[in-house]
């Protein structure tokens, strides 16, 4: 086996505290290789759980009652529709068949229509489905010496109690409850075809109660559908009856008010309609003729005042009387014109000529204002027409308003008597249609697709599905069990762990010896037995490293300690020592137990040492008397002896002090076993006064957290740690392990 160590430097110019993570101890990153090599580990951990766990849902599996599963296939709603489903359809004014199907799928699970088929079918009476006719809890109880009193007394005192037709009520509900956890009703997804599955411990049972429950369910179908029509039918014959006396007595009252009121069809009183009509028209005509009137008599006061003069008026030309005068007029003045050349202006003709044409001129103008007069009266007669007649229709339209609220009323008993009209027609139109379903030989809409048959093959267990999930559950747990035996180890296991974790090179890794577990003796005398197994090969590693790691100044006074006792300090000190010895030219090595309170180093190597080094402080005994020679390595050792009252001030003292100048005069090489560190703190007064200290940790056994501490007492002591020793290692399992080694490699 070889082994290569590399030594944390010694001398003055790089003595430099190591780093330490005390502050949080992290793991190293984890890849998938060290997933695998976790598991790899463990796996004796993950078999066991996967046997356990799978052989536990095998043996559940086989375990549990099978039941079988026997399906009939429903068609619900074919093409025609049954009396009452399509009568209750057309009344509730629901045309939507999958509301239908949905509707029968919940009277299917209803507590009346499972009632019903319990006690057809006699489940109560039926052990798989009444479990108190078993009786099993009760002989369970009976089988215990004592309770069986108090069963037989409760048995007795329920069954006196308790009439029968309540005993019967119960059974039947417990019946019910079992009988709807083994009924399952699939609803369609596509088409109108429902699956009805009864599960049951005998096959042919399950077919039975199927196809049973199925015959009832269409029975009680049919009994509804019957009673559904006989029902709707004679409400329809009662609401006809009364809607046919409503419409009678609508019609009624609306003649009635007609007569009463003397009122026409649209509302109004036929008097003063026709009354209104007259006045209305006399009153357009006399409006007409006071228009025309008031025209005319413009007209002529217009050309009275024009140039033409009056006698352009039509009424004035058209008049005889003035015609006959303005030829009278032009007569006189002809005559003037023919007499007044002959007589003079004064002469008697042409004087009387002359008022006869005064007269003349005179009637015409008379005859002229009296027809203008005329006029006037005629537009005067005219607007009074007008007058008159307005207030009249203004009196008769006031008597027209007075009468629309028998117009108003008049129609609220039409629209009565209309509304009560079509819903008699409506009604009338259905009873008739249900007449006609009921004669019409039709298709139930429930029709069977398939009749169950008894299963060959269980429904439940489903065996394989459990095994299944069982083996993938007891992986899980296995998995869970190993990160979780995996947190909870809180020791190192690899070299490189180590060292990432302290912040310290490993000197060494010393394997773990199979007879060396109760004491350290077997390790010592394996330096002597076996210098060439994997243990001899180790130490003489780890002391070639101390050795050649500084030439010009290699340690001389090494302190061996470690964080907890029983890590094996005591037994790599001796065999460090022994090896130094056995390779030593001149042999001058010596190994001082300084564990005051406990000393082992004489025990480890067979050696009695009756005087010590509390002897030798308190000049009890001479050096020569101390001093011990291990015959089989030529080893000095200078033991201790157990009982000093205050070991850290001597050891602590200036006698130590004195030793250690003397000794590493005549010695070349002085290794210290100290007592570990989180017991007492010899170990730390020590630490100043070493060249160098080797730090020992088992391997996978000491918590981190207490490495880390005793490091950090050690640092701040002044010691100077060379570096780690993982100590007691088992190769075989160590290998398993996905670290590696760091800066040190045993090959065996």
């Amino acid at each position: 086996m070889e082994q290569t160590a590399e030594i944390y430097p010694l001398d003055s110019s790089r003595r430099k505290r190591p780093r330490l993570h005390t502050a949080e101890i992290q793991s190293p990153d984890i890849t998938s290789f060290d997933l695998f090599s976790l598991i790899w580990r463990k796996k004796t951990l993950l078999i066991g759980s996967v046997i356990f766990v799978t052989l536990f849902a095998v043996l559940a599996a086989y375990q549990i009652t099978p039941q079988y599963a026997a399906s009939v296939r429903l068609m619900i709603g074919g093409t025609k529709g049954n009396s009452a489903g399509s009568l209750s359809q057309m009344l509730a004014g629901r045309d939507s068949l999958q509301a239908e199907i949905y509707g029968e799928l919940e009277i299917m699970k209803s507590d009346r229509l499972l009632e019903l088929a319990v006690q057809r079918m006699e489940l109560h009476n039926d052990p798989e489905f009444n479990q108190s006719l078993t009786g099993r809890w009760k002989e369970s109880l009976k089988s215990v010496e004592f309770l069986r009193p108090v069963v037989d007394f409760f048995t007795h005192l329920e069954s006196e109690t308790l009439p029968p037709e309540e005993v019967k009520a119960r059974k039947i509900q417990t019946a019910v409850g079992a009988f709807r956890k083994r009924l399952e009703i699939q609803p369609p997804r596509l088409s109108n075809v429902v699956a009805v599955t009864i599960q049951s411990i005998d096959p042919r049972k399950a077919a039975t109660l199927a196809n049973t429950f199925v015959d009832i369910y269409i029975g009680d179908n049919v009994e509804r559908r019957v009673r559904a029509t006989a029902e709707a039918r004679e409400w329809l014959d009662n609401r006809v009856s009364n809607l046919r006396k409503s419409v009678l007595d609508s019609e009624r009252a609306v003649a009635e008010f007609l007569m009463s009121r003397r009122l026409v069809e649209t509302g109004r009183n036929a008097v003063i309609e026709r009354q209104f009509a007259d006045v209305s028209s006399q009153l357009t005509d006399a409006k007409a003729s006071f228009a025309e009137r008031k025209t005319r008599l413009d007209q002529v006061y217009r050309l009275r005042n024009s140039p033409e003069g009056i006698g352009a008026a039509k009424e004035v030309r058209a008049s005889p009387l003035i015609q006959r005068l303005e030829d009278q007029e032009v007569a006189l003045q002809r005559r003037v014109a023919e007499l007044e050349p002959n007589f003079g202006e004064r002469h008697p003709k042409m004087v009387n000529l002359r008022a006869e044409l005064i007269a003349a001129r005179q009637r015409i103008e008379e005859e002229q204002n009296r027809i203008i007069q005329e006029l006037e009266n005629e537009v005067r007669v005219a607007r009074a027409r007008v007058a008159s007649l307005t207030d009249e229709l203004e009196k008769i339209d006031s008597e027209r308003l007075a009468s629309g609220q028998d117009a108003v009323r008049l129609r609220q008993l039409q629209r009565e008597a209309e509304a009560n009209q079509r819903l008699y027609e409506t009604y009338l139109g259905r009873l008739k249609q249900t007449g006609t379903f009921d004669d019409m030989d039709e298709t139930n809409t429930i029709q069977v697709v398939s009749s169950a048959r008894a299963p060959t093959l269980p429904s439940y267990p489903r065996k394989g599905l459990i095994v299944g999930l069982g083996f993938v559950a007891s992986l899980g747990i296995g998995i869970f069990l190993i990160f979780l035996t995996e947190r909870f180890d809180n020791g190192f296991r690899s070299a490189e762990q180590l060292e990432q974790m302290t912040g310290l090179p490993v000197v060494g890794v010393v394997p773990r010896l199979a007879n060396a577990e109760k004491d350290g003796r077997a390790c010592a005398e394996s330096i002597l037995a076996a210098p060439e197994s994997p243990y001899g090969e180790s130490i003489r590693s780890l002391r070639t490293g101390l050795m050649v790691s500084n030439v010009d100044r290699p340690p001389k006074i090494i302190l061996v300690s470690s964080s907890t006792p029983g890590e094996g300090k005591t037994s790599l000190a001796v065999s460090l020592a022994r090896q130094s010895a056995i390779s030593s030219v001149k042999g001058n090595v010596i190994l001082i137990d300084c564990d005051l309170r406990r000393p082992a180093v004489s025990g480890v190597m067979g050696l009695r040492a009756e005087v010590g080094l509390t002897e030798l402080f308190a000049g009890e005994a001479t050096m020569e008397e101390v001093l011990k020679v291990d015959p089989k390595s030529g080893l000095h050792v200078l033991p201790a002896t157990p009982g000093t009252p205050n070991p850290p001030e001597l050891l602590n003292s200036q006698h130590m002090r004195d030793l250690l100048d003397r000794l590493s005069e005549s010695y070349d090489l002085i290794i210290i076993d100290s007592p570990a560190l989180d017991a007492v703190s010899d170990a730390r007064v020590l630490a100043h006064m070493a060249d160098a200290t080797i730090f020992v940790v088992e391997w996978e056994t000491t918590p981190r957290q207490i490495v880390l501490a005793a490091m950090k007492q050690l640092v701040s002591a002044g010691g100077q740690i060379a570096g780690v020793v993982m100590h007691k290692v088992n190769e075989r399992r160590q290998a398993k392990y996905a670290y590696g080694y760091g800066s040190n490699t045993v090959n065996g």
